[in-house]
């Protein structure tokens, strides 16, 4: 998906925009992701620091339950190049690393690695779409949850829908019960909202699983009919909130009521800290995405009270 394609989803060229990767002497050269093997990994909010050892993502030892199959977001390009929502953790993250994270590579299967991961990980779910928008290339984002099924593992798979899936995908993923989750928010404009809820609403007429991720925002007085948008997207069958994480300024700041904002608790050390900011839950009480992964009881929306199953 091309930047000029994004005029789909309604965006405009006027907002849209990229680092300046001009190379300064001696500092790493801005370069795009390589296609690397798909396999499982974890992070500081997704799995838990072994006991004994200090919070931080390089002393995590246990198997994660995390994976792309695309790394890099087409979508990093809204808001000036501030991504979705204009606090993009993508764009933040990979921006450090010089990383050219608004081209999307795609990564391969390598069937003997990933089956000696998912072999091994305590989990029954696998999430794919972390570092990148797996929809970009739905053949092997549906190739992998298949191979994932063999081994009993449930994928949830996040996506914009940057590309939409035709229906023969959409079976199959529905055929081993992938649960996918639309990321929607009242900050998208009117044609994305309506091509996310669309291509949900096609994936459930096909007998598949779909959950609006509704990213909330505390907005101003002056964003009231963001507040009229969001309320609606909250009443969707199984919404489910994401709180909009703040860091620093942005083009989408000015719709926000930055007063109902403060500190979270750091993924990086484990502490409470004023770098991201969150006004939590936005008044709804519903589920939502609060927690670390593994103190969550949701695990994005794969339990089966949500579905109507009690056990």
């Amino acid at each position: 998906m091309s930047t000029a394609s994004l005029s789909q989803c309604g965006y405009h060229q006027s907002t849209l925009g990229y680092p300046d990767t001009t190379t300064k002497a001696g500092k790493r050269p801005w370069l795009p992701f390589v296609p690397q093997d798909i396999r499982l990994f974890g992070n500081n909010k997704s799995t838990k620091t072994p006991e004994g050892k200090s919070y931080g993502r390089r002393n995590i030892t246990s198997l994660g339950f995390l994976m792309d199959t695309v790394r890099g977001c087409p979508f990093a390009a809204v808001h000036g190049g501030r991504g979705c929502y204009g606090h993009c953790y993508l764009s933040e993250a990979m921006a450090r690393y010089h990383m050219k994270y608004w081209i999307p590579v795609v990564n391969r299967l390598n069937e003997d690695k990933l089956q000696w991961d998912l072999e091994r990980v305590d989990s029954d779910i696998v999430r794919n779409g972390v570092n990148g928008e797996p929809s970009v290339n739905w053949s092997i984002a549906t190739v992998t949850a298949e191979f994932s099924d063999l081994f009993d593992k449930t994928t949830i798979l996040n996506t914009r829908f940057a590309v939409e899936p035709n229906q023969l995908i959409l079976a199959r993923l529905a055929r081993i019960d992938t649960i996918i989750h639309g990321s929607v928010s009242a900050l998208d404009p009117p044609r994305h909202i309506e091509r996310i809820l669309r291509n949900l609403w096609n994936y459930e007429a096909v007998g598949g699983r779909s959950v609006p991720r509704v990213i909330t925002a505390w907005f101003n007085d002056e964003s009231s009919h963001l507040w009229d948008v969001q309320d609606e997207l909250m009443t969707l069958t199984r919404a489910f909130q994401q709180p909009l994480r703040i860091r620093g300024p942005s083009p989408v700041n000015k719709l926000l009521d930055i007063d109902h904002y403060g500190p979270t608790i750091s993924n990086t050390d484990g502490k409470v800290s004023g770098r991201w900011k969150s006004a939590h839950d936005a008044g709804y009480g519903s589920r939502g995405c609060y927690s670390k992964c593994y103190e969550c009881v949701n695990k994005c929306s794969s339990a089966p009270y949500i579905w109507g199953v009690w056990e």
